[in-house]
């Protein structure tokens, strides 16, 4: 199945080719594309380029495509896949991947083109579907090793006419190596310059080409270390805005207690109010205040307390950060086994009849590390009293605001070990010597177990808490033993009814670690927890396709193909979790299944070829036919158009309706528990009850005298699924051109489209920031929260609707430039840019008051944002090579971004921050090669040059920061070594 090219035909593919490759120079400044060196008629293999079934010799088709070459990623010196497809210029919104440790430690990277989310980017590998990580609907690209892979290709067009569900934003194609032949040894090592994230990595590839096929066989190592957020400035402490002025704004969990007990208590016993930062009027005091137990105090008694100091710049408030990592530590395993054999040559109308098998598994463990749990007994927290019949009590009285930060019990944190393993297996041949057809079966299946410690048994707490006594002489007040303390014998509950098995705990003393008492009290009410996840994907496939008819103008190229798709998940967390018994929330398990049935369709229609300003002129349409279980049929098509007025002039469009089916996250994962940041809307009101309606509704038990000030940063939001879910629905579009400079050997490239996408019935969450605000300024959502009897906000429901829409468009710009060999050895330059134009979500579709413009903003998704829309987004890279050596240059651009920061001043004061400008970033990464002639490379690499660390975000949730944008590690020295046997 061959077409002959001329030499000249074969030159300008090439050229094509390189346009296509957004990091396909390498160092070297080859392409991998050999070109011709006479006028001979060559023979070109007709291939399948992602974005269409049907094979043919031109790999530019209508829709855009942006190559990384193998040259390219170990050049770039990455050791995961996450990282490389992080930095391409089309990324924006906010994927995961290691840096996210609240929300996040497992050690995934997902991919998130155009910013529509990792859920709208369809993942392949070898034109196949991978399967959804655990716990996230999108796929882990890190669980591919890094050395298996020959290319990738991305697809910047809507494609569910072509692959189905998902492919909304694009489409990431992983190709795996195949011609490899030997074996191949790479080990590389790497540090900060701050002694941390430090980084083991080691590949070893084999390949045994035969007669009758190939196999390739790999393995790879990849160890990192963590970052403290105590090590970066950005991230040392929980910084906020004052009327302007940067002060420390954590926790009202505090390691000292915060602890709200009446006036006269406090008063009589001889507690220190006098602080005038405690706004406390001896001459007309408060029914109640809290207290925070003094440094250096027993905290056995009322005066060893003080008033606590809420806001302001030196507030009493707990700086969480310290605790928190802006690197999660990942150690993995990956194997994997491809290979293809000839089975039969001929067999009637059937030939070239080959075998081929996919096998990759991959073995990871990663952790997240988070401050202490912040302990809170409020009514509309963990609803838990701290008994005034508590021997440890020193006020008296019963305690239902008591807050803590249990450092006695040690960070909270969770460790995941999730196995992967994806086989794939089928025929392929051709039919009538001029069909090709492939039959695929692909079974994937993912296992995550984890083990989490820092969290409360809440029931345990309960008791724990209550009144109890001491056995040893029932006088708090007297030192039986002689130990220095009065307590000999805690035990809960009273004399005449104990509590087997329970040991009272201390919430008001400091902590001493050779207690045995407390450190039972506390094995007991912290225990470990421990949840598994489970995903399945079975595919089967038949793909044909060939040319129906040759028509004046070429070949009518076809495709035909039946997709069959079962998807299952389920989810069990620990039994706590699911019953709410839990600190940190309550889990819903997930447990579901699906299938979709597909047909598909596709044509490549040559309309008019070689005439004056039509070299060629070819449309191509597509369609699909889908039938799930969940919610029933959609039918989705694309057409695009290609015009070659010259050769070295492609004009090209494409219009295409996609769509994204409900995940069985979506549709039966329960509702869980969230902490969410947010600004409440009433803080400093000050106007009567009755002035606004809507204020009322919004303020219910809001102080109106303009003192109300949040007391903590996040609520606890309900968020989860829903059975009814719709598929959402869209349509993408393109249009753009390529360029090659007619003169010398067209070292010049120019290539851009625009694109434009729209969405609607988007799947989601309103937001919590949303629904406070719209309560606030129109009366909508209010029913979605409610406050406790101080105002405060305990509870927030936001299950998952199709409630959105979606409207994204921008410029997509690319640049080559081949120097070819100079003096000072052989150049070439890349640059790719994307601009965006809008990036707008209406959360409420149809409501402009809901309308989040997004494009130049950042806006954390942990507040129910969409993340970071730089308007500018760039990459550009320099590669040299002189004999032996070769070095390349890459250089990442992110534009200037606003957010709106966290000030808990008064809006009215004219140092108030609303919108705050977030400098751009140019990050430099150069590396430099030396080829000896006995097959050893050695490489010395430096990321981030100038040391450019991520940016103060106050709006920011993980650091403080934009961790899944920015660069929180900072300048990174790396050395690898790769060894090469024939």
């Amino acid at each position: 199945m061959k077409l002959k090219l001329s030499a000249e035909g074969q030159l300008r593919r090439s050229i094509h080719t390189l346009v296509a490759t957004g990091l396909a120079a390498t160092a070297a400044g080859t392409t991998g594309t050999a070109f011709a060196q006479d006028d001979e008629a060559v023979q070109l293999d007709k291939v399948e380029v992602t974005g269409t079934r049907i094979r043919r010799v031109d790999i530019e088709t209508a829709s855009p495509v942006f190559v990384i070459d193998r040259s390219a990623i170990e050049s770039s010196g990455v050791a995961t896949l996450g990282q490389l497809l992080q930095e391409m210029p089309t990324i924006a919104g906010a994927a995961t991947n290691p840096s996210v440790n609240n929300g996040g430690g497992t050690g995934i990277s997902t991919v998130s083109l155009r910013g529509l989310g990792s859920e709208r980017t369809l993942v392949l590998l070898n034109g196949r579907r991978m399967g959804f990580a655990p716990q996230f609907d999108a796929v882990d690209v890190n669980s591919i090793p890094i050395n298996m892979i020959e290319r990738v290709e991305v697809l910047k067009d809507g494609a569910s006419a072509i692959y189905g569900s998902d492919a909304i934003g694009g489409v990431v194609n992983f190709i795996t190596r195949k011609d490899f032949s030997g074996s191949e040894i790479m080990a590389s090592f790497g540090q900060s310059t701050r002694d941390d994230a430090g980084r083991d990595n080691l590949w070893a590839t084999f390949g045994l080409p035969s007669k009758r096929g190939t196999v390739l066989a790999g393995l790879s190592y990849d160890q990192r270390d963590s970052v403290s957020s105590a090590d970066r400035p950005f991230s040392r402490e929980p910084f906020a805005l004052y009327n302007g002025e940067q002060i420390s704004f954590g926790s009202s969990r505090v390691p000292n207690g915060r602890y709200v007990v009446s006036y006269d208590t406090a008063n009589s016993g001889g507690a220190d109010l006098s602080n005038p930062d405690c706004g406390i009027d001896a001459g007309s005091p408060p029914a109640t205040v809290a207290l925070i137990r003094r440094e250096g105090t027993n905290g056995s008694q009322v005066s060893d307390f003080r008033c606590f100091v809420n806001g302001g710049p030196n507030n009493d408030t707990f700086n969480f950060q310290a605790d928190n990592v802006v690197l999660t530590p990942q150690e993995r395993y990956s194997a994997f086994l491809t290979g293809s054999w000839d089975v039969l040559d001929s067999f009637g109308p059937i030939s070239d009849v080959r075998f081929f098998a996919e096998g990759l598994y991959n073995n990871s463990v990663a952790s997240f590390q988070i401050a202490p749990e912040p302990f809170d007994g409020r009514p509309s927290q963990a609803n838990v009293v701290f008994s005034a019949d508590s021997v440890y009590n020193p006020f008296g009285e019963d305690i239902t605001d008591l807050r803590l930060r249990l450092r006695r019990v040690g960070n909270r944190s969770e460790q995941f070990e999730t196995d992967s393993l994806r086989l794939a297996t089928g025929l392929n041949g051709t039919f009538l010597d001029s069909w090709f057809w492939d039959l695929s079966v692909v079974h994937i299946q993912n296992r995550q177990t984890s083990q989490a410690h820092g969290e409360l048994y809440l029931t345990a707490l309960q008791s724990a808490v209550g009144p109890s006594f001491d056995a040893a002489d029932n006088d708090p007040n007297a030192d039986a033993d002689g130990d220095g303390d009065p307590i000999d014998d805690p035990r809960c509950g009273t004399v005449d009814n104990e509590i087997a098995g329970c040991t009272p705990i201390d919430f008001f003393r400091e902590f001493d670690p050779t207690d045995a008492n407390q450190r039972a009290a506390l094995d007991r009410i912290a225990p470990y927890f421990h949840d598994r996840h489970h995903t399945e994907l079975d595919q089967y496939a038949f793909n044909i396709t060939g040319d129906l008819m040759q028509l004046p103008a070429g070949p009518l190229g076809v495709a035909f193909g039946v997709e069959y798709r079962e998807e299952a998940a389920d989810s069990d967390p620990d039994f706590l979790r699911t019953q709410g018994l839990n600190s940190g929330g309550m889990s819903a398990p997930v447990s579901g299944e699906f299938d979709v049935t597909e047909f598909y369709a596709e044509a490549a229609v040559p309309i008019i070829a070689d005439m004056p300003l039509i070299n060629m002129l070819e449309a191509s349409v597509g369609v699909r036919y889908s039938d799930y279980s969940t919610f029933g049929e959609t039918t989705n098509a694309k057409i695009g158009l290609q015009w070659r007025p010259a050769e070295n002039m492609l004009v090209r469009a494409t219009y295409a309706d996609v769509f994204r089916a409900p995940t069985i996250t979506d549709l039966f994962g329960g509702a869980n528990e969230s902490a969410e940041s947010f600004q409440d809307p009433c803080n400093g009101i000050s106007e009567a009850v009755g002035t606004n309606a809507n204020h009322d509704a919004a303020c219910q038990n809001v102080a109106r005298d303009g003192s109300y000030q949040q007391t903590d940063s996040q609520l606890n939001a309900l968020v989860g699924s829903n059975p009814l879910l719709q598929p959402e629905e869209g349509d993408v579009m393109t249009a753009g051109f390529v360029w090659s400079a007619p003169f010398g050997h067209e070292p010049l490239t120019v290539e851009i489209d625009a694109w434009n996408v729209t969405l609607s019935d988007t799947i989601g969450e309103v937001g919590t920031q949303v629904r406070l605000d719209q309560c606030y300024n129109f009366g909508q959502f209010c029913n979605s929260f409610t406050r406790d009897a101080n105002g405060e906000i305990f509870l927030l429901n936001d299950l998952t609707e199709n409630v959105g829409k979606l409207d994204a468009e921008g410029v997509d710009v690319g640049l080559r430039y081949n120097f070819g060999d100079t003096p000072v050895g052989r150049v070439s330059w890349n640059i790719d840019a994307t601009w965006l134009h809008t990036w707008d979500n209406e959360r409420i579709e149809g409501d402009p008051t809901t309308l989040v413009e997004n494009v130049g903003r950042f806006n954390d998704d942990a507040s129910g944002g969409d993340g970071n829309f730089a308007r500018w987004r760039g990459l550009s890279q320099i590669n040299w090579g002189l004999e032996q050596w070769s070095a390349n240059w890459s250089t990442r651009y992110i534009a200037q971004v606003t957010e709106n920061p966290q000030d808990f001043g008064d809006p009215d004061n004219p140092d108030f921050v609303a919108n705050r400008t977030v400098g751009s970033q140019f990050i430099h990464d150069v590396q430099v090669s030396y080829a000896f002639n006995n097959g050893v490379n050695l490489s010395l690499g430096i990321d981030n040059v100038t040391d450019k660390l991520a940016p103060l975000l106050y709006s920011g949730f993980n650091g403080t920061t934009d961790v899944r944008t920015y660069d929180g590690v900072g300048q990174f020295f790396w050395l690898r070594a790769k060894v090469r046997f024939n």
